[in-house]
């Protein structure tokens, strides 16, 4: 087995390990990207995660606001039932009435819009961390793959 190598068989050689290490230079080239890419989806996912506290607090003032609106409702609630009551004239009843629809109006209007856009902006923060979940899980098992496959070479 000491037999020497011939100048061909070492040129050979040197040419397969060559193809080799570039082939492995390229695989660690594109592996890095790869990181480099998940490194960015973490970072996106962790201010998905952050907006989403904040919506959560948006939620929980918004409800605040609608128990206040209820409060307030129950409370014209009984002040139109003490109208009522002590009967007053037709015109002052239809003239409280149309400022008290007037001043729900435009606090539930206010509320309401407000709700819309948190629950807007929920909806749209779950669908992008459910999407770049999924994006993430497949890239993840790509470079798993890709990693048993290079192990395997």
């Amino acid at each position: 087995m000491n037999t020497p190598v011939d100048r061909w068989e070492h040129e050979e050689f040197e040419k397969l390990m060559n193809a080799k290490f570039e082939t492995l230079q390229a695989e660690d080239k594109r592996l890095n990207e790869r990181v480099k890419i998940m490194e960015r989806q973490s970072e996106q996912i962790m201010d998905i995660s952050l907006n989403m506290q904040k919506q959560t607090a948006n939620i929980e003032t918004l409800a605040k606001n609608m128990e206040s609106i209820c409060r307030i409702q129950e409370a014209e609630g009984k002040r139109l039932q003490e109208l009522e009551n002590n009967r007053i004239a037709d015109d002052e009843i239809m003239s409280i009435i149309k400022k008290q629809d007037e001043r729900l109006k435009a606090i539930e209007t206010a509320d309401f819009e407000k709700y819309k856009a948190a629950r807007k902006q929920v909806r749209t923060t779950a669908i992008a961390a459910a999407v770049t979940a999924v994006v993430s899980a497949i890239v993840s098992a790509g470079i798993t793959l890709a990693v048993t496959m290079v192990n395997l070479m």
